[in-house]
């Protein structure tokens, strides 16, 4: 899943990193990401904080969990701990898919 973020400070694109847990400090529910700079977008609401880009695989997570966006300043390697950025994320998926087949407009 693709989340864009707004960075206000502290982000340092290429070193910093992303994950999800159910509590940051925690083992992670995801794997962490380096967070990508976004083409340069400036924010409306506060001026010179740039958008970030960061892909989570969300693809094992279960279903009606809140996990808390954590955020390790200087990446994986770096002497901080992971911290809480305070956004909550819902993992919502689908509760059932009908296949469906329909016939091409020349038959």
């Amino acid at each position: 899943q693709i989340l864009e973020l707004s960075c206000v400070g502290g982000c340092m694109f290429a070193l910093t990193t992303v994950h999800l847990a159910a509590k940051c400090g925690d083992q992670p529910a995801t794997a962490p990401v380096l967070l990508q700079p976004m083409g340069g977008k400036q924010t409306v609401a506060r001026p010179g904080a740039l958008w970030a880009v960061a892909t989570l695989d969300a693809s094992m997570l279960a279903v009606g969990r809140s996990l808390a966006l954590c955020a390790d300043a200087d990446g994986d390697n770096g002497p901080l701990l992971p911290g809480d950025t305070g956004l909550r994320i819902y993992v919502r998926g689908w509760s059932s898919v009908t296949p469906a087949v329909r016939a091409a407009t020349s038959q």
